[in-house]
């Protein structure tokens, strides 16, 4: 709930949707319903969990009105087995859908264009690999904005498998 309230003393007239997942079905899902009930132009998605504080949404609204897509671009500092897993996963994107190596698919801040903006089936995190995706084949251009970020190093290795196996399954889907 930091996040929200946090949110909620930076950005007073902004639409707010705390979306929980009580029933466990998915990140994807979750998006999926706030979005539904967003009123606004601009969607912005951030994770809870305040890796990222919501402070840094600001340098993502700056780029909004000219792009249709703006990702944080997670800047921090990490062990050398978590950047060898995120150097190997952004190749693992890179290959199976032809994203610039670049691009930080799983930051956990993206401002979005509602209009236009592609439907997704993916309920689980690899929602956003799924919308980005769709979002390129449309045309539409990600910019990548650098946002502060404290990333914790707990990746299990059931974590990584789940990510490469979802990952995986949206290329299959799309």
């Amino acid at each position: 709930m930091e996040v929200y309230a946090t949110c909620k003393n930076l950005f007073p007239e902004a639409e707010i949707i705390l979306q929980d997942d009580l029933d466990s079905k998915g990140k994807g899902w979750a998006m999926r319903e706030g979005v539904k009930k967003s009123t606004r132009k601009y969607l912005c998605f951030i994770d809870g969990d305040m890796d990222i504080h919501p402070v840094e949404i600001y340098k993502l609204m700056r780029e909004i009105p000219e792009y249709p897509i703006v990702v944080g671009d997670r800047v921090y500092k990490a062990s050398l087995k978590r950047r060898i897993l995120s150097v190997g996963y952004k190749l693992l994107v890179y290959l199976l859908f032809g994203f610039s190596i670049s691009i930080d698919t799983q930051s956990g801040i993206k401002i979005y264009r509602k209009e236009g903006l592609p439907e997704w089936e993916t309920n689980s995190f690899a929602y956003d690999i799924e919308v980005l995706a769709k979002a390129i084949k449309q045309g539409w251009v990600i910019k990548q904005v650098p946002v502060l970020s404290h990333i914790r190093e707990t990746k299990s290795f059931k974590a990584v498998w789940d990510t490469f196996v979802e990952t995986v399954k949206v290329k299959k889907r799309i």
